[in-house]
């Protein structure tokens, strides 16, 4: 798709840097939802999302001058962008594929609770959980610091979003958000499951696209 320099130019200076602010978020975040987490446990509208909605062919053929794909999911609420050249894989130890797994089973398992915008509230220690009686490589809890790190990857690219508490604590509650269906997609659930019935932790690393 070709970039729109005549729509953009159109734009005032304003939106001008709100366009190159989302399109940096888009770029470092993945995704980008119609619905945010605020201090405190409320959610509001993402007025980032409603800009990018107004403008999007813009922002899609800008980004496509430097091989990026934004696409949306009109039922979910959320955009996200995929690389053409992989720019977007991320590199995961068995640590980190076991707790983005677990998130996504922990979606499907209480989607009945969602609210509205399609986010399922958890608690740590439901991930903990998961992780040691669902696989066998997690037979002890595991180091809640390192946990913590890989959790705020994940909060990062707007797939969990914390709510109260710290990501080493049990009692943590955090939103599970729908963007999770695209960074484990369900052809993929089996596959990853697999990789994660073995008995030991052998140092496996799995290169997993943010998106399908």
């Amino acid at each position: 798709m070709d970039f729109d320099y005549k729509a953009f130019e159109e734009l005032s200076d304003a939106e001008k840097a709100r366009f190159s602010d989302i399109c940096g978020k888009l770029l470092a975040e993945t995704f980008l939802t119609k619905t945010q987490w605020l201090p405190g446990g409320k959610t509001a509208s993402n007025q980032d999302y409603y800009f990018l909605d107004r403008h999007s062919e813009t922002v899609r053929g800008y980004l496509s001058l430097s091989g990026w794909q934004l696409k949306k999911d009109e039922n979910k609420g959320f955009f996200h962008v995929t690389s053409k050249h992989g720019a977007n894989k991320m590199s995961l130890n068995i640590r980190a594929t076991g707790a983005l797994l677990s998130l996504r089973l922990l979606y499907n398992e209480n989607i009945g609770r969602a609210g509205l915008s399609n986010d399922v509230v958890c608690e740590v220690g439901e991930v903990i959980e998961n992780l040691t009686t669902e696989f066998p490589v997690f037979k002890n809890k595991p180091n809640m610091e390192e946990f913590r790190g890989l959790m705020m990857v994940f909060d990062n690219h707007n797939i969990i979003k914390r709510i109260s508490g710290s990501y080493k604590e049990p009692e943590c509650r955090f939103a599970i958000l729908p963007t999770i269906l695209s960074a484990v997609p369900g052809d993929k659930l089996v596959s990853l499951a697999a990789s994660l019935g073995k008995e030991t932790d052998n140092g496996e690393t799995f290169e997993e696209d943010l998106v399908d």
